[in-house]
């Protein structure tokens, strides 16, 4: 013979599980509006530090994000260009350089060999 179950068990567990639903929907409907609103604090941070960042967004107005944007676009096609003209004119300096020999010929084996003599004659001087 199975035990039947009361009436009242099963209509407490659908109670329970009920309020488990609603409680558990609360709170994802709370983590994620909680974490939008977070993430929107950042958002609104982070373009205050790029318009910090760019010397050419005006200051005293307010600008909107898409026109921070434009300004940080602008200003990085603006390094990007001096970066260019800055190399072109490195490898137009070294093009123009003259090629020439040097005033005297470097001979290293002469120059080991000199040192050789040098440290033998401060180990002889310290023996004495």
């Amino acid at each position: 013979m199975k035990p039947q179950s009361k009436p009242t068990d099963s209509k407490f567990e659908e109670a329970l599980r009920a309020t488990i639903r609603s409680a558990s929907s609360i709170t994802r409907a709370s983590i994620f509006s909680e974490f939008e609103r977070d993430s929107n604090d950042n958002m609104s941070e982070c373009y205050e530090r790029l318009k910090n960042m760019v010397p050419n967004v005006p200051v005293g107005r307010r600008i909107s994000k898409v026109e921070i944007l434009q300004y940080v676009i602008d200003y990085i096609l603006d390094l990007q260009t001096a970066l260019e003209n800055q190399t072109a004119n490195r490898r137009r300096r070294r093009s123009n350089r003259v090629n020439r020999s040097p005033l005297s010929t470097i001979s290293l084996n002469e120059d080991i060999e000199k040192l050789r003599n040098d440290i033998a004659f401060f180990k002889i001087a310290e023996n004495k």
